[in-house]
């Protein structure tokens, strides 16, 4: 796409040389560098709404996304890209139906047909999906907050054979997903994901809080334990511990061990106040 173009979009004047193709572009371009640009936005948008029958699944899959990313609410185009893939689903990719689930949730555009359409889609290309993915996926659908057990079961048996190279956060947005939905069917899974953060502490990052969060609320999948190893982690990382973290950690230990939030509570209180 040549430079004309690109400042003809940029000054909101939307021309109808442009193809589905390099809107979706401009929108993942501008998502990428987190630029939002009102003008341009409603000329990508009106662009779209006339050319969305032409759209293939990656362009869908890319302007949804780029749209959630920046947190873009355009109702009108959100419904046109959500009814433009219930239909074109059986043509997507692994990643664009991972992606276009998520942000679908992100922006909580939704209706059973997507969800079924995106579930029924994913249960069939389940063994192509990447770690990402799967997390992904998972958290989308316990965002939506439906159930559709025919998915997780192929969620879990895909993640637990490869859990041990899971980076933290897709462990924590697996875990969180089947903690929002009330899974406890998946005892192995859940346990791998366990003994998998527990290995992994020495690299504690913001995730494991909320993996800490997600395991108070599971029975029987080693929740104790794992919330023990991750209180001692935070306790030497205190410092760098934000908010939210600090809030969904301190939470967790309350649920299941009152004890070890009190010491991570303390200990960060005290370097607050430079005691420690």
């Amino acid at each position: 796409m040549n430079n004309d173009k690109v400042e003809v979009e940029h000054a909101g004047r939307a021309e109808a040389t442009l193809e589905p193709r390099e809107l979706s572009n401009i929108a993942w371009a501008y998502a990428t560098i987190s630029l939002v640009d009102s003008p341009l936005f409603t000329a990508i948008s009106a662009q779209a709404l006339r050319k969305m029958a032409a759209f293939a699944p990656q362009c869908i899959a890319s302007t949804a996304w780029a749209y959630s990313a920046l947190r873009l609410d355009d109702a009108p185009l959100l419904q046109a890209i959500a009814s433009q893939a219930i239909p074109t689903m059986a043509f997507y990719g692994s990643h664009d139906i991972a992606i276009s689930a998520c942000a679908f949730a992100k922006l909580l555009i939704s209706s059973a047909p997507l969800l079924d359409a995106i579930a029924a889609q994913a249960i069939q290309n389940i063994s192509a999906y990447d770690q990402q993915d799967l997390a992904k996926t998972a958290w989308a659908f316990a965002r939506f907050a439906f159930n559709n057990s025919p998915l997780l079961d192929a969620i879990a048996s895909s993640s637990r054979p490869i859990i041990s190279h899971f980076e933290e956060q897709n462990l924590s947005n697996t875990a969180w997903a089947f903690s929002k939905l009330a899974v406890r069917s998946h005892q192995p899974l859940l346990q791998a994901i366990s003994a998998a953060a527990i290995r992994r502490l020495s690299e504690f990052s913001q995730s494991f809080a909320n993996l800490a969060w997600a395991f108070a609320r599971l029975a029987n999948c080693n929740g104790e334990t794992l919330i023990d190893a991750i209180s001692s982690a935070a306790i030497r990382k205190r410092t760098e511990l934000e908010p939210q973290s600090y809030a969904a950690l301190m939470d967790a230990c309350s649920v299941v061990h009152f004890e070890a939030w009190s010491c991570v509570g303390v200990s960060v209180r005290a370097s607050e106040a430079g005691d420690v």
